[in-house]
């Protein structure tokens, strides 16, 4: 056993119990439903320019 306390609880502490404990949520923002279409264009353009720059990338690894 520990021979601090704190640490062996927070051991056995579960995931949600640990972001429970430490992430605080100051402000929440959802997206607007009328641009939806928007949205889904620009995420198809950051699927392209994440797979380009992963190719990049992964190229200079060698």
């Amino acid at each position: 056993m520990s021979k601090r306390p704190e640490i062996t609880k927070m051991l056995s502490l579960t995931l949600e119990q640990m972001v429970g404990r430490t992430v605080r949520t100051k402000k929440c923002f959802n997206p607007r439903r009328y641009h939806a279409e928007l949205y889904e264009i620009k995420y198809q353009k950051y699927k392209k320019v994440y797979k380009a720059l992963t190719d990049v990338f992964d190229d200079q690894k060698g």
